[in-house]
């Protein structure tokens, strides 16, 4: 497992092991009673390869395989043996809000593919781990994304039916000025453009973010002109 901030987060896929639990349901019944056997069948040489024992770790952190052995949860079932598709929906939704790190950013984004400004941003304000929100931030949203293309949003789900908290992109919590020329303190630094507004006190790690958020801004603009 990723961790940033006293945050953990899965370092594989969320479709890579929903096909591990797949195979482990079809081939396996359910149930590996032979660790290398499941891991060759995963395509790894064995048991003891640092990507099956991730594999392994991501899967039970998801709660679709049980904490001992190797063998599915009810919550995998219903994905993969269900008479409604709601059986099968809230099963999935259920297994990515299992990651605190992706319902946490869920709440504040409330959009399953954020733009890399705006996650960068909120990674930010909720982990405060400025050095690996710069290093890794582009991992973990791919990561984010990929897990919430399975996420239904609807009425019916108890993720949604949570009064969640309005965020803006100012870091320092404050409301966001209307007066143009407001002056910005000099230990403070602004990065103000369309939605952004982020006010932060300026130091070597904030200017570093704000710096890392520009970047992505002019990579954005030639990627548009491309």
């Amino acid at each position: 497992m990723g961790k940033i901030g006293t945050y953990e987060y899965p370092d594989t896929q969320f479709g890579t092991l929903l096909k591990a639990v797949e195979i482990l349901y079809t081939k396996f019944k359910g149930k590996a009673n032979d660790e290398k056997t499941f891991a060759e069948a995963l395509g790894h040489k064995t048991n003891k390869s640092g990507g099956f024992l991730m594999k392994l770790a991501d899967l039970r952190k998801y709660g679709l395989i049980e904490k001992r052995g190797i063998s599915i949860t009810q919550k995998a079932k219903d994905i993969f043996i269900f008479i409604k598709p709601e059986t099968k929906k809230q099963a999935l939704n259920d297994a990515i809000m299992e990651i605190r790190l992706w319902k946490e950013l869920y709440e504040r984004l409330e959009t399953t593919s954020p733009s890399s400004e705006d996650f960068k941003l909120q990674l930010a304000e909720l982990t405060s781990d400025t050095e690996k929100v710069v290093s890794q931030c582009s991992n973990i949203r791919n990561l984010y994304i990929d897990a919430m293309n399975y996420f239904t949003v609807n009425s019916d789900n108890p993720t949604d039916d949570v009064q969640k908290p309005k965020f803006d992109n100012n870091l320092t919590g404050k409301p966001k000025s209307t007066n143009n020329e407001e002056q910005v303190p000099e230990n403070l630094i602004a990065l103000k453009s369309g939605e952004i507004n982020i006010t932060l006190p300026r130091s070597d790690d904030n200017i570093k973010i704000i710096k890392s958020i520009l970047d992505g801004m002019l990579e954005t603009e030639k990627n548009e002109v491309l």
